[in-house]
């Protein structure tokens, strides 16, 4: 989508608007009919930053880092969240982390109703890169601050070390996305400069040179990081990245040896919803062809499960036990457990409970 431009979407569209979003969620691409109604009534003058523009003036169709700007320019109505909910109770999902750096008070209260009324059954934290209050009745928490960088454009360093002490100054820790090795490492500089307090962490941590490893661990950073991305692009990894530079690809074993705190996500939409599929990839790193990225990466099946079963406000962290007087989040499977984690799949998924009530049985879906 990097090399296309409206011209080339208004080729295969022409009648009607269409927008595609990049895998990476950083780019937006447009065709003509769609530009037409998100720039209606704008000046060129008024068109923000991420609207690409050619040599002419003209808007290329691309948009980068421009979500909030094109939802303030698009009326739609909210999805509904019910079958996301019912989805992710079916693979045993008690819990989720919303990590979008636009989370404001109007999406929060929208994903808050939807807690309320058991649309989405899971318990929920929410990230913001702004001020986010967590409503009395529980109905989310409030996580870091979500800082967004990007290597193409990266924030004055003074800025960044800015934004990470506000964080610490709102009780908050800093959530840092770090997809190259250029962000990993402007980032790292940053929290030296900042200060580390414990719950600030890397998202992603998609590139790890062996040198940031120990800087990671002095730091006292954790790493949430996704190996289900290996399963959904790896073959493009092995395409397109350095033979030499895959073994720093979605790290895990080495982390872990270096004493530092990992936890696993989806990154969902952008990578495999089902946590089942980023513990299959945790223990044997491969690609869809089967091909195997960063064999020494790969984990024990019983350490890529504890990766998802530390608590939302400890990523990393003592993982959650099954105990008389806990919080009664379980996910019933149809085999014991080591027969489970022997071929990691949510269809073994039979039953899943959150504080005590059912949201999943097998057959309801």
């Amino acid at each position: 989508a990097d090399a296309m431009t409206r011209d080339d979407l208004d080729v295969m569209v022409p009648d009607r608007p269409l927008r595609m979003q990049d895998q990476t969620g950083a780019l937006w691409l447009l065709n003509g009919a769609a530009l037409d109604r998100v720039l209606a009534g704008l000046g060129a003058g008024d068109w923000p930053a991420s609207v690409e523009r050619d040599a002419k003036g003209r808007p290329t169709g691309r948009i980068w880092r421009g979500d909030d700007w094109l939802r303030g320019r698009m009326a739609t109505d909210p999805p509904d969240l019910a079958p996301l909910g019912r989805e992710l109770a079916r693979y045993g999902v008690t819990a989720l982390a919303d990590a979008s750096v636009s989370n404001d008070a109007r999406s929060a209260a929208l994903l808050a109703e939807a807690v309320r009324t058991g649309t989405l059954p899971q318990r929920l934290m929410l990230m913001s890169a702004g001020p986010l209050t967590a409503p009395a009745d529980g109905a989310f928490t409030v996580g870091p601050v979500k800082l967004l960088i990007d290597t193409r454009a990266l924030p004055p360093f003074d800025a960044m070390v800015a934004n990470i002490a506000d964080a610490h100054d709102r009780g908050r820790a800093a959530a840092v996305h770090c997809v190259t090795a250029t962000e990993l490492a402007f980032t790292l500089a940053a929290f030296t400069e900042a200060g580390c307090q414990d719950g600030d962490r890397i998202e992603h941590g998609s590139v790890i040179a062996p040198d940031a490893i120990a800087a990671i661990r002095e730091a006292g950073l954790r790493v949430v990081t996704q190996a289900g991305f290996i399963a959904a692009r790896g073959d493009r990894y092995l395409r397109d990245v350095a033979a030499q530079d895959r073994p720093d690809l979605y790290r895990a074993a080495s982390l872990l040896n270096a004493g530092i705190r990992v936890a696993g996500s989806s990154d969902a939409p952008y990578g495999p919803l089902d946590p089942w599929i980023g513990m299959a990839t945790s223990i044997d790193r491969r690609a869809p062809s089967g091909a195997v990225i960063g064999a020494l990466e790969g984990l024990t099946p019983r350490a890529a499960l504890d990766r998802y079963l530390s608590p939302l406000d400890d990523p990393g962290g003592p993982v959650r036990r099954v105990a008389v007087g806990g919080p009664a989040d379980l996910c019933l499977l149809d085999r014991p457990l080591d027969r489970a984690l022997a071929a990691p799949s949510s269809a073994h998924v039979r039953a899943t409970w959150r504080d005590g009530t059912m949201i999943y049985r097998y057959g309801d879906i």
